[in-house]
């Protein structure tokens, strides 16, 4: 594979500006500076496995600011679909962090 960065334990995350919904832009890592980040990659809406993980995310938000985490979820869902799961499986603090 070429062109590819294998990130190792302790790497720092590369640059990268992930946009919200609403128009909004998560620049990373700077936006989570100070904080653990998990960022979820994921498929879609419609992969039960992945919409199992959110919800368990969502119902533990106080372990994560225990912890100063972060949860960020990246899919390659369309805005609506992406509106839908927020409001199906978190608020929008936790699935994407505001800047």
């Amino acid at each position: 594979m070429t062109g590819t960065t294998l990130l190792h334990p302790r790497d720092p995350f590369p640059a990268l500006v992930v946009n919200l919904p609403g128009g909004r832009a998560l620049h990373l890592p700077g936006d989570l500076a100070g904080r653990f980040g998990v960022v979820l990659l994921y498929r879609g809406a419609r992969y039960p496995y992945r919409n199992a993980q959110l919800s368990a995310f969502q119902r533990v938000p106080d372990g994560l600011d225990e912890v100063d985490a972060s949860i960020l979820a990246l899919s390659v869902n369309d805005e609506a679909t992406t509106r839908d799961l927020i409001a199906r499986y978190g608020p929008a603090g936790l699935l994407c962090p505001s800047p």
